[in-house]
């Protein structure tokens, strides 16, 4: 594992919102997996092999396709010379593999780390890059435990500190041409000095590894109430059932003679066939329809 250099430029970034309570815009980051360069619930990782996973930053456009300004310099282009960024897996761990940078002229390292939660690594050049849409990296990845999903994140606890950034010639909110990204769009423009504040805007892989085709528990772990999403092609009976670590019967979400094809959402509530509160721990549901079968699993906790 490498250790980051003290050089110390900061990650990632939109366009930022002024001093004043105007939010600002930025420009946007996101992770693809099925090489379209675009994000959709396509991008997740794969539950048997390794998953490539590429880094996408679009410093010209904002998430919603509006065009990326920086708000305290509107009339300067948000160019970039440098690059920062943090994956953070959550609902489990990961295994980093190797990263391979992707701007050719951002040729030094300030460095790569890796923990089973996060991963860092961060790229500097001597020509700032106009604005436009670039892929910055491949890197391979895979879990190792729990039902991940991977998100942008704005810091992680290596040192020396690091950040989701990019360097720019706009000068950012703190006047270090560092633009760092936040995961709190409020904090844009607003935070304290020295706190990631410059733009927000991004996706990560956000389907948990144990969703399969389309079927998603959301929030996954529950507290204890949550939804189960999925999606059938034909009509037919279906049925939605839950078992316990156990193997038991301990609820049934659904059960219908017709569902008509589409997208379907149930409530899990968190209590049992006889009206008690479920315990903690892992659970399994069950979708049973005209289709075939799917399965997947979510844990309550209390």
């Amino acid at each position: 594992m490498k250790r980051i250099r003290t050089i110390q430029v900061l990650f990632f970034a939109g366009v930022l919102a002024s001093i004043v309570p105007r939010a600002g815009f930025s420009q946007y980051i996101f992770l693809d997996t099925n090489a379209d360069g675009v994000s959709t619930t396509a991008d997740r990782l794969s539950k048997d092999d390794v998953s490539a996973i590429d880094i996408w930053i679009d410093t010209s456009r904002n998430r919603d396709g509006s065009a990326a300004r920086y708000s305290l310099e509107p009339t300067k282009a948000l160019s970039m010379f440098s690059y920062g960024v943090i994956l953070r897996a959550v609902g489990g761990t990961m295994k980093w593999g190797a990263y391979t940078n992707l701007i050719s002229s951002m040729d030094f390292e300030f460095g790569t780390d890796r923990s089973p939660e996060y991963f860092y690594t961060g790229w500097l050049g001597d020509t700032p890059l106009p604005p436009g849409k670039y892929k910055l990296g491949t890197l391979a990845a895979s879990a190792t435990s729990g039902s991940p999903r991977v998100v942008i994140a704005s810091t992680a606890p290596f040192f020396p500190p690091v950040y989701t950034f990019i360097g720019s010639l706009c000068g950012g909110m703190d006047g270090d041409n560092t633009l760092k990204f936040t995961e709190d769009a409020t904090a844009v423009g607003r935070a304290s000095q020295e706190t990631p504040r410059d733009w927000s805007g991004s996706d990560g892989l956000a389907v948990p590894l144990d969703a399969e085709d389309g079927s998603l528990v959301s929030p996954n772990p529950l507290n204890p109430q949550g939804s189960l999403s999925f999606s059938t092609t034909v009509s037919g009976p279906a049925n939605v059932l839950v078992y316990d670590i156990q193997g038991r019967l301990v609820r049934t979400l659904l059960k219908e003679k017709v569902l008509r094809p589409g997208k379907h959402s149930v409530v899990i509530d968190g209590a049992s066939r006889e009206g008690t509160r479920l315990a903690s721990g892992v659970y399994f549901f069950r979708i049973e329809s005209t289709a075939g079968v799917k399965v997947g699993r979510f844990v309550i906790l209390k």
